[in-house]
């Protein structure tokens, strides 16, 4: 692609960086001392700039580390619903009422268009986690 015809990817101020980090990565080692040196000063110049590989690589541990926050809130939100389940219930049921009070709107034009009627069974699964099914007659 450096050699491209047009000449744009050799000129880009980014790319021949992207590149040499592709190949480090798919080669992983090398036993070349200069190598290893550049690699080290690379390294050390590479966290502040963008499209290099440490640079992805910080982002990655700032997107995992977000994973695992979001992880632990949604478990100890499990935690709480498993542990009060009438508490559960009737936030279900506030939800679910708002949701056809503003979102299907009997008689009136809706989200879904005009809605006649429509019908809902409210039914647990094996952990015992509310979940509805809806029909609408539009």
């Amino acid at each position: 692609m450096l050699r491209h015809h047009s000449g744009r990817f050799a000129t880009h101020y980014i790319f021949a960086f992207l590149i040499f980090n592709i190949m480090l990565e798919q080669s992983s080692q090398t036993s070349d001392k200069g190598i290893k040196e550049l690699l080290k000063s690379l390294s050390l110049y590479g966290f502040c700039q963008p499209m290099l590989w440490e640079y992805y690589l910080s982002l990655r541990r700032k997107i995992k580390s977000l994973i695992i926050q979001s992880l632990n809130i949604a478990y100890k939100q499990a935690r709480l619903a498993i542990s009060d389940p009438v508490s559960l219930a009737i936030f279900f049921h506030r939800e679910i009422s708002l949701f056809f009070k503003h979102y299907v709107r009997v008689g009136e034009d809706s989200m879904f268009g005009w809605v006649s009627q429509y019908f809902s069974a409210i039914k647990t699964n094996k952990r015992e986690v509310l979940y509805i099914y809806s029909l609408l007659w539009l």
